[in-house]
C-alpha cells in the first residue's frame, strides 16, 4: 500500500482513528474504487485521503489501517448521511471566526455587448462611484481577517476600472493581502490594462467566454458599435494574457445546435495557442443542466467534453479535499457580493432581490441571510451515493431542484474519476523524478 494524498489536514487534527472491533465491516459507500493497469485506487470522498494497492490481497493484509482511516465502516448501525453532516457542522462551526475573504464586486451593471442569453437584462446599467469603492475597500478591512481574494464582475467590469484601481489601492495601504479573478468578455485588456492587472490587481485569472468562431461569436455578442473584429482582438487579448502567465478558462457555451460550430473553434483555438499550461477550455450548457434535455443534447455535450478531454484543455479535474462545506459563496459564511449601488448579496445572480444588508452599515437581514442556508434534505438516492459528501443543494438555487438528474450524477462522477487518474499519474510522475534524483 501506497499514500498517494494524504486526508485534508482538518480530518487530520479532528477525526479520531476508527477503532478496530470484532465485528463486520463494508466498504464505504463513499469510497470510490478505482482499477488501474498496475493495481487498484482508493479515494476516500469524506476526507480526500487516496491511497493505492498491488491487489486484492494488498488491501486485505491493509485492513486495519482502512478500517483506522475511515474506508471500511460497521455493517449495521452505521448511517454514513448523517456522519457526513455532523463532520460539516463541526468544520463549518470552527471556521466561524475567520472572517469573509472572499468578495465578488460588481463594478458596473453596464457592458459592452448585448448577449441574448445574459441573466441581467432590463437590469439598471448604474456603475460603482468612487466614494462607494472607497466605502468597499473599508469594508473589507473591517470583516476580513485572512488574505483576500476579489472577482471583478459585471456588466462588464472592464468597463469601471478606475474603482478596480482604487480598491486595490486602499487595501494595499490598509496591509491587506489579496488577489484577484476577473470574469469578462475581454474585448477591453490592452497592455496597459495586463500590466495593470499584474501589478495593482494582482490578477491571477481570467474568464472569457467565447460562443462560437468568428461570426457565430459576433451575432452571440452583439456588441455595441460594433467593428467586426472584436473576435481577432480577444483571441489577442487572449495571448496576451497567457504570455503575462495569467491563467485563462475560456468557457464554451454550448446549447443542442451549436457544437459542430464549437468543435471547429476548438480546433482554432488549439491551432492558436497547443496546450498551455495556463489555459483551460471547458463547455457550459445554456439549457437547464438539471432539467429535462434529450439524448441529442447530452451526446452534443459529451461529444465536445470528451475532444476537450483528449487536448487536456479542461483542468477543473483536480481532486477535491473531500467533504465540502458549501455549495458555492451563496452558503458560505466568508463570502459575499458588493453590487455597484453598496448593497450586498449571497449571489451574484441576484443583484435586487434577496439582497442582506449594505456596506454603509453593520445591519445584516438575518431572515434573507437563512433563507440562503436553506438546504433541501437528502433524499433515499443520496445514502449509497459517493458524491454526497461533496454535493449540497441549496433551496435559493434557480439552477437547483430537490432530486438531482441522473445526468448530472453521471458527469459529476465521471469528473471525479478522471481526477483521481489524474491524481494518480501526477504522484507516478513525482516518484519517477525523485527516483532518477536519488540513483
Amino acid at each position: 500500500m501506497e499514500v498517494i494524498r494524504q486526508e485534508q489536514i482538518w480530518f487530520r487534527d479532528h477525526l479520531v482513528r476508527q477503532p478496530k472491533q470484532n465485528i463486520k465491516y463494508r466498504l464505504s459507500h463513499f469510497v470510490v474504487k478505482q482499477v488501474t493497469d498496475d493495481g487498484i485506487l482508493l479515494y476516500n470522498n469524506v476526507t480526500g485521503c487516496l491511497l493505492f494497492f498491488k491487489s486484492e490481497k494488498d488491501i486485505k493484509e491493509n485492513f486495519i489501517f482502512l478500517v483506522e482511516y475511515w474506508f471500511y465502516l460497521p455493517v449495521d448501525s452505521f448511517n454514513e448521511c448523517d456522519w457526513v453532516d455532523f463532520l460539516r457542522t463541526k468544520r463549518i462551526d470552527d471556521a466561524s471566526h475567520q472572517g469573509i475573504n472572499s468578495y465578488v464586486i460588481m463594478t458596473t451593471l453596464d457592458c459592452n455587448a448585448r448577449c441574448f442569453y445574459c441573466y441581467e437584462k432590463g437590469t439598471p446599467r448604474i456603475s460603482m462611484t468612487e466614494k462607494n469603492a472607497l466605502v468597499t475597500s473599508e469594508y473589507i478591512q473591517r470583516h476580513s481577517t485572512n488574505k483576500v481574494k476579489l472577482t471583478w464582475f459585471g456588466g462588464e467590469p472592464l468597463l469601471n476600472t478606475v474603482v478596480m484601481d482604487l480598491i486595490c489601492q486602499k487595501l494595499n495601504d490598509f496591509g491587506i493581502s489579496y488577489f484577484s479573478h476577473i470574469i469578462t468578455n475581454g474585448l477591453l485588456f490592452t497592455r496597459n490594462i495586463v500590466n495593470k492587472a499584474i501589478n495593482v490587481w494582482k490578477l491571477k485569472r481570467v474568464q472569457i467566454t467565447l460562443d462560437g468562431t468568428e461570426q457565430v461569436y459576433l451575432r452571440a455578442k452583439a456588441y455595441v458599435n460594433s467593428q467586426g473584429s472584436e473576435f481577432q482582438i480577444v483571441l489577442d487579448n487572449i495571448e496576451a494574457l497567457l504570455n503575462s502567465k495569467i491563467a485563462v478558462n475560456i468557457r464554451l457555451n454550448q446549447d443542442a445546435y451549436n457544437t459542430e460550430d464549437l468543435l471547429e473553434l476548438l480546433a482554432i483555438l488549439h491551432n492558436r495557442f497547443g496546450t498551455n499550461p495556463y489555459l483551460t477550455i471547458y463547455n457550459h450548457l445554456l439549457f437547464n443542466f438539471e432539467g429535462d434535455y434529450t439524448q441529442e443534447q447530452i451526446g452534443c455535450y459529451y461529444k465536445l467534453k470528451n475532444k476537450l478531454t483528449v487536448l487536456e484543455y479542461i483542468k477543473g479535474y483536480k481532486l477535491p479535499n473531500g467533504m465540502t462545506d458549501h455549495q458555492c459563496m451563496a452558503d458560505s459564511s466568508h463570502s459575499l457580493v458588493i453590487t455597484p449601488s453598496g448593497i450586498i448579496g449571497k449571489c451574484e445572480h441576484f443583484t435586487e432581490e434577496k439582497m442582506i444588508g449594505s456596506i454603509f452599515t453593520e445591519d445584516i437581514d438575518s431572515s434573507v441571510l437563512k433563507m440562503w442556508n436553506e438546504r433541501y434534505d437528502k433524499q433515499k438516492e443520496c445514502n449509497l451515493c459517493p458524491l454526497y459528501p461533496t454535493c449540497i443543494r441549496i433551496k435559493m438555487c434557480p439552477n437547483q431542484k430537490k432530486h438531482c438528474s441522473d445526468f448530472y450524477r453521471k458527469d459529476r462522477m465521471e469528473s471525479l474519476n478522471i481526477a483521481i487518474k489524474y491524481c494518480y499519474k501526477e504522484w507516478k510522475i513525482h516518484k519517477a523524478e525523485l527516483t532518477g534524483l536519488e540513483n
